[in-house]
C-alpha cells in the first residue's frame, strides 16, 4: 500500500495525541471538525483504519464497543471500565496487580 501524509491525517493524530485518549472514530470527528469543518466521519473513518493499517496508530477493539485508536503504538495494556466506557493505559507488571483491582 502506497502511503502519503495528508493534511487530514496529520491533524488526525495531532489531535490524537494532543488529547492523549483512546478515542473512537467519532470523537475524533468531533474533534478535528474544528479544525477541518468540512471533513467528513467517512473520511476519518478510512483514514484511521489506513493508520491502524500501517502501524501508525493502534486500534483497540473491544467487543461490542466502537474502535478506539491510540497515538502511542508501543507495546502496552490497556483497561476499559465497563460504567463509562473509557480506555487507559494501565502498567500490568505483576507487583502493581493487587494494587490495581483494589482500584476497580
Amino acid at each position: 500500500m502506497s502511503f502519503r501524509m495528508t493534511h487530514q491525517r496529520e491533524i488526525l493524530l495531532e489531535e490524537l495525541k494532543k488529547c492523549g485518549q483512546h478515542l473512537s472514530a467519532d470523537e475524533l470527528y468531533e474533534r478535528v471538525r474544528k479544525t477541518i469543518p468540512r471533513i467528513s466521519l467517512a473520511t476519518v473513518y478510512r483514514n484511521l483504519e489506513i493508520l491502524a493499517e500501517l502501524g501508525v496508530v493502534g486500534k483497540l477493539e473491544i467487543s461490542g464497543r466502537q474502535k478506539r485508536f491510540d497515538y502511542d503504538v508501543s507495546q502496552h495494556d490497556h483497561i476499559f471500565c465497563l460504567k463509562c466506557h473509557r480506555v487507559d493505559n494501565i502498567d500490568m507488571q505483576k507487583k502493581h496487580i493487587p494494587e490495581v483491582s483494589d482500584r476497580v
